[in-house]
């Protein structure tokens, strides 16, 4: 069975309760320590990923789905050049503006999503498990 431990004793301090010798002998035996402080939230403003055409393809659905829930002026743009096929596709997840971008070439395709403002790195992870994409 643990024991638990008596607090850490301070000297018997040598005064007669004026408060400029308490403050003093206070401020001199007690070490400060840093504020404890919470970490850095992570921001991602931008996400890019390799993957297969296919899953590519399932991304884009999955995204155009989840943005028409919450449709604010949806744009579907495609444009094919020499670099392969390009699709591009805003809206909004969340309250933020995403921006999908899909590069398929013959081997793989490149997505490349853009949030403004940044989303947290848990939403972002959110969002990519929801597009079925491995982060």
């Amino acid at each position: 069975m643990a024991r638990k431990h008596p607090p850490t004793r301070l000297a018997e301090p040598p005064w007669t309760y004026a408060p400029v010798e308490v403050m003093d002998w206070l401020s001199s035996g007690v070490e400060k320590g840093r504020k404890k402080t919470r970490p850095a939230i992570g921001l991602v403003g931008e996400a890019s990923l390799r993957c297969t055409a296919a899953e590519a393809a399932r991304a884009v659905r999955r995204f155009e789905r989840l943005v028409a829930k919450e449709l604010h002026g949806h744009a579907n743009e495609e444009h094919q050049g020499p670099h392969g096929r390009k699709i591009e596709i805003a809206g909004t997840f969340a309250g933020v503006h995403v921006r999908l971008e899909v590069r398929s070439k013959a081997i793989g395709a490149t997505l490349k999503l853009t949030f403004h403002p940044p989303l947290s790195e848990h939403r972002t992870h959110r969002l990519l498990t929801e597009l079925g994409l491995r982060p």
